[in-house]
């Protein structure tokens, strides 16, 4: 029988498990959840626990707790789904540690043996991120931030409300499509609003005059930090010809509301400009 393994709902304390289940090739019976304080010292919850700098940054190595900078060198496949079940918050980790352990000792026959109950409830975890991650990078609708001249230096919010804990993909996308497209790509920020956090990207000067080699700071935001950068100042006028654009754009007698309902669940349309968002 094995023991309960302890995690503190951080994806670096997840990788480590991952990492621990892959190389011993056993999962746990149990996960005991704990307070973050109960791994890494401390009392209070860090809110930074939605934002693991791992996700942040492709080319982290810095290795984690157990190693985790090793698992990804040596088991990929199984890193994405870890981050992806991370995501997901649907608490699939005894799943996701099943597998690893399998995979520690099969090898890749583990990741296709969909007879087995663990990888199938992983796979479809992972399935529903990638289906939203892929849903908001097209409905991620950005408008310039109150605080900021219109004529200066804007930064355009994008107000989200995700199932699951996806900015940290979104991100990756929003830097490579927005913020490194042009020589003077502007800053930007992605806000969740269902669990009160946002990441803010603000490219740096490029020692080249262009968008070569440019780095990116991102800042994390929490609380009513978070809410207040929510609080957009889109014009109305600019509302209103968007509006305007999509109305005359429209053809009614292709109208299927029920297709529309499937590409675009309800929960996404507050937010977008042409539904009334």
């Amino acid at each position: 029988m094995n023991a309960a393994w302890r995690h503190d709902g951080s994806f670096e304390s997840l990788i480590a498990l991952t990492e621990r289940a892959y190389r011993e090739g056993r999962a746990p019976d149990a996960i005991d959840t704990v307070e973050r304080g109960g791994l890494f010292g401390g009392t209070e919850a860090d809110p930074s626990i939605l934002i693991p700098r791992s996700l942040l940054s492709p080319s982290h190595t810095e290795e984690t707790e157990g190693g985790g900078a090793r698992l990804r060198i040596e088991a990929p496949r199984l890193y994405g789904a870890a981050a992806r079940a991370w995501m997901s918050e649907e608490g699939v980790e005894t799943a996701l540690l099943s597998v690893a352990a399998d995979y520690g000792k099969r090898g890749e026959a583990a990741l296709g043996d969909f007879s087995m109950a663990a990888l199938r409830t992983l796979v479809a975890a992972v399935r529903r991120v990638n289906r939203e991650i892929h849903r908001l990078e097209g409905f991620a609708r950005f408008s310039p931030h109150a605080r900021f001249s219109p004529h200066g230096d804007d930064l355009m919010v994008a107000v989200l409300e995700p199932d699951h804990n996806i900015l940290c993909a979104l991100l990756h996308f929003f830097v490579d499509r927005y913020a490194l497209a042009s020589p003077e790509g502007g800053a930007f920020a992605l806000v969740d609003a269902r669990r009160r956090y946002a990441l803010r990207a603000k490219p740096q000067a490029s020692p080249h005059g262009d968008s070569r080699g440019r780095d990116i700071s991102v800042e994390a935001l929490f609380g009513e930090d978070a809410t207040a950068l929510a609080a957009t100042a889109y014009g109305d006028e600019d509302a209103i010809l968007w509006k305007r654009y999509f109305s005359a754009t429209e053809n009614p007698a292709r109208s299927n509301p029920t297709l529309q309902r499937r590409l675009l669940p309800l929960r996404y349309r507050r937010h977008l400009t042409e539904t009334g968002g």
